[in-house]
């Protein structure tokens, strides 16, 4: 089996060099969104500064806040803005001056997580036992606009363990049912505490893991012993496919069962006779145990679970074991399957698809152990992974949907300090129509640089190259009388020429120009139009690495088209058409009321020079504009249509 491991080490490597042959660097690459806060963002602090965490809202009473972040963490500057421990971002990645009038005070001490609840308040954990000079340990609540909210009545919070100055809450997992009301949600809180409000509360605080009433008032309905994930206590916890909850951390015993460092538990907790909460369909690791504490938990679309943290090994504590190392697990990640056994080879599967990656250990000093600290899926179902380590190089790296390495994500040098969180976000234009859905990584963590560039601080915003690049190039495409296009772009520093090609058929383009780089709108007349009925243009950008970058299609047509409707009955048309469209070409049929509002719209498909068609409509027709458009909103018909009375 060693050997199967190292062959398909070795396949993976050979398909990484085959791929690199035949694709740009453009697009593996991701690079820095200089987009992002004018590509200069500066997070300060005295002594540590990391950014821990963030998040992107959505549930926010103003509607123009959802899509901004929240990012939190041991800052008390974000870009010069005195914020202590948290701020909200705008989507381009600077401060808004307009969140949090009153400043936090945590006496000094970090925010580790933050949730928004349903109604857009956010919940705050961290290593505190005072927020603004009140006691209060552990948890608070702000309210949207960013100020502590003093309808959460968690009293004096969460204390410390015996041993240590704070308790510590590690994660916050919003428990609510869309058919209750939005008042009546459960507040999960992970971590290392010992008690809440000043009572060890049923035992069950104990060990670092309760669940809070939307109030903040503890739940006693969620039963636990008093023993529930002790020892090192949650340090991450997710919501599995089912509902139930996937936790893990530096624990030893969850519900009186010895599963050190992972274990599921029922998504509605024990009861008051059997406290129990470890789910018992969920095989102990009590005899395959990570040997250090699991910092993240990922549970994927097939219910397998992705765990990283601090562990090197596996120690096998099982039949002949001897709680030696497993050569199958390697450092800070490893896969389990859905009934929480290890993904390794077995006589039942023996060749999983997740092979061992052998994560290193760091050379840099940071405060931050070596280890994954966090795992999140991607819009396409692929793995990234953040944390510290040498290798791969750059503290953040992705896995396929099936678990390998992928050889696509390159970030070159990638961050000088570990990657402690990060949000996918879609690209945008002006209009706000989505370009590309989840290209952009807003990352945060303990990094002065990237790529070998100090130019922001823990907190940027990655991109796949090709289609950062492709975004800035914008052709415009203007008719002249019908006799020529009028075709310009904005040149940008990192592309060296330019090719203005231009196509009959969509398909098949030729290169009509070539232009050098300009800083400024580059201008191209094109007056060789005569014979086409459409023509399609695009630019081809060169970069200076030689990297190759395009821009969207313009088409446009040179031929009047006509159209009519006539109506048959009050539930159906029949479209007529002369034209030059080409296969695949479309016309937008639509019913405007009075008042501008869309009542329907249909589309017919337009596969030669002319259509009679009969179209069959989803309502039956009222008083209302009918409407024929082409595929670039050219108006082709209109009529109004009347309704006759009976």
């Amino acid at each position: 089996m060693k050997n199967q491991i190292k062959i398909v080490l070795r396949l993976l490597a050979v398909c990484s060099i085959v791929f690199c042959m035949h694709h740009t660097a453009s697009s593996q690459t991701y690079i820095r969104n200089t987009d992002w806060n004018g590509n200069d963002t500066t997070v300060f602090g005295s002594g540590q500064k990391a950014v821990r965490c963030i998040i992107t809202l959505e549930n926010q009473p103003d509607p123009a806040n959802n899509g901004k972040m929240i990012v939190v963490g041991d800052f008390a500057k974000y870009d010069g803005v005195y914020s202590p421990h948290i701020a909200r971002l705008n989507a381009d990645g600077s401060i808004d001056k307009t969140f949090g009038t009153t400043p936090l005070n945590l006496g000094g001490q970090p925010l580790l997580t933050v949730a928004e609840d349903p109604k857009g308040n956010l919940l705050i954990g961290g290593m505190f036992k005072e927020v603004n000079g009140q006691a209060i340990g552990g948890i608070a609540r702000l309210t949207p606009n960013g100020n502590l909210d003093p309808s959460f009545t968690i009293g004096t919070g969460f204390g410390a363990v015996s041993g240590q100055t704070y308790p510590e809450v590690h994660k916050i997992l919003i428990k609510n049912d869309p058919a209750k009301d939005v008042d009546d949600y459960g507040i999960l809180v992970g971590g290392l505490f010992k008690s809440f409000n000043g009572v060890d509360t049923d035992g069950g605080v104990k060990g670092g893991l309760v669940q809070l009433n939307f109030n903040g008032t503890y739940n006693r309905s969620f039963k636990v012993t008093d023993d529930c994930c002790s020892g090192g206590g949650v340090r991450d916890m997710v919501f599995d496919n089912d509902g139930n909850i996937v936790a893990v951390g530096e624990f030893g015993v969850a519900g009186g069962v010895t599963t050190k460092r992972v274990a599921r538990l029922l998504r509605n907790g024990g009861t008051a006779t059997q406290p129990v909460i470890f789910d018992p369909t969920f095989k102990p690791l009590n005899a395959k145990v990570p040997n250090n504490a699991v910092n993240s938990v990922l549970v994927l679309p097939d219910n397998k679970i992705m765990i990283g943290g601090k562990f090197t090994a596996f120690l096998d504590f099982g039949p002949g074991g001897g709680g030696n190392p497993m050569p199958e697990v390697g450092s800070y990640l490893a896969r389990l399957n859905a009934n929480g056994t290890l993904d390794i080879p077995s006589i039942a599967d023996p060749d999983p698809d997740f092979v061992p990656l052998g994560l290193t250990s760091p050379t840099l000093f940071s405060i931050f152990e070596p280890g994954v600290q966090v795992l999140k899926l991607d819009p396409m179902g692929r793995i990234l992974v953040g944390g510290r380590f040498a290798n791969p190089k750059g503290n953040l790296f992705r896995l396929d949907a099936s678990g390998v390495l992928d050889g696509d994500f390159n970030i070159n040098a990638g961050f000088n300090g570990p990657v402690l969180d990060f949000i996918f976000r879609d690209i945008v234009n002006k209009d706000g129509d989505v370009i590309a859905r989840g290209e952009l990584i807003a990352t945060v963590g303990d990094f002065s640089s990237f790529d070998n560039v100090s130019k922001q601080q823990n907190v940027l915003e990655l991109g796949n190259a090709t289609v950062l690049a492709t975004n800035m190039l914008k052709l415009n495409a203007t008719k002249v009388n019908n006799t020529g296009v009028k075709l310009q772009w904005a040149g940008t520093s990192d592309i060296l020429t330019y090719e203005l090609q231009r196509s009959g058929n969509g398909s098949q383009f030729q290169t009509i120009a070539t232009r050098s780089n300009s800083n400024g709108i580059i201008i191209y007349n094109d007056q060789s139009i005569q014979g086409y009925a459409i023509l399609y243009y695009r630019l081809l950008a060169k970069g200076k690495a030689g990297e190759i970058h395009f821009s969207d299609v313009v088409k446009l047509s040179f031929t009047s088209a006509q159209a009519s409707l006539q109506p048959l009955s009050a539930t159906s048309l029949k479209l007529t058409y002369t034209g030059n469209a080409l296969y695949g070409d479309k016309l937008i049929i639509q019913s405007i009321a009075a008042d501008g509002k869309l009542i329907w719209q249909k589309q017919s498909p337009v596969r030669g020079n002319s259509i009679n068609i009969v179209i069959s409509l989803p309502v039956p027709m009222s008083n209302s504009f009918l409407l024929v458009r082409d595929e670039q909103g050219a108006l082709l018909y209109k009529t109004y249509y009347m309704a006759t009375s009976k």
